[in-house]
């Protein structure tokens, strides 16, 4: 970890605030993902008992994969990745389609863009209403 903040110009005693900063991030991932793992399993062992279950199933799944889009894109325009970009192209690919016509509504605040926030929520109102027309 030394050599690689080194290599980009930071200072050597700075290293192990970055080892413990990765160490702590990796923790949080890694439990973050067993909870995720743990709650889709119960979820798909609950819907199967039924056949709205599965259906419910499936569109909880594809606002997720959204939203999860959706985070991703700002986040790539945090670190400069562009929807040229081989890591982010998929999160343009799957939230182009209702953002620009949003941006074509939605004015700009200064420098802000306000149509993933409208989209965020609007992808929560538009699930909620999916999903009280299935049951």
């Amino acid at each position: 970890m030394e050599r690689k903040l080194l290599r980009a110009g930071g200072t050597p005693y700075a290293a192990p605030w970055w080892s413990l900063a990765a160490v702590v991030l990796g923790g949080l991932l890694l439990i973050s993902g067993i909870q995720f793992l743990r709650d889709q399993i119960a979820m798909m062992a609950f819907a199967s008992q039924s056949g709205t279950g599965l259906l419910m199933l499936a569109v909880k799944w594809t606002f997720s994969i959204l939203r999860v889009a959706l985070f991703a894109r700002v986040v790539s325009s945090w670190v400069g990745g562009g929807p040229y970009s081989k890591w982010w192209r998929w999160s343009y690919v799957l939230t182009e389609w209702f953002l620009a016509p949003l941006r074509n509504v939605i004015p700009t605040i200064g420098m802000i863009d306000i149509s993933v926030l409208v989209a965020y929520f609007g992808l929560g109102i538009l699930e909620s209403v999916i999903t009280r027309a299935i049951f």
